[in-house]
């Protein structure tokens, strides 16, 4: 898409509870230097599946980009409580 944002809100608007446009949203405003948009966009996705440790891995590295280091641990210190409890398939 000429313009992932916009397609992403649009996407977002037919499912407000898509994950994975959250993810991508907050992919693409991190990307275009929107650090406050991507970190509202992981949150949502934090929101919506609160058991999936990589909306919290996201908004960690942007924490820790802000200088916000304390905040930063907390939310990798939470992603990686959850992914103790939902290991990624061994290969």
């Amino acid at each position: 898409s000429s313009d992932p944002v916009n397609t992403l809100n649009r996407a977002l608007e037919l499912k407000p509870d898509s994950l994975k446009s959250w993810l991508l949203l907050g992919e693409e405003f991190e990307r275009i230097g929107k650090i406050k948009e991507a970190l509202e966009s992981f949150e949502s996705a934090v929101k919506i599946c609160p058991e999936y440790e990589i909306p919290y891995l996201r908004v960690a590295v942007l924490l820790k980009k802000l200088g916000e280091q304390s905040q930063s641990d907390w939310f990798l210190k939470k992603a990686g409580e959850l992914e103790i409890h939902y290991p990624l398939p061994s290969k």
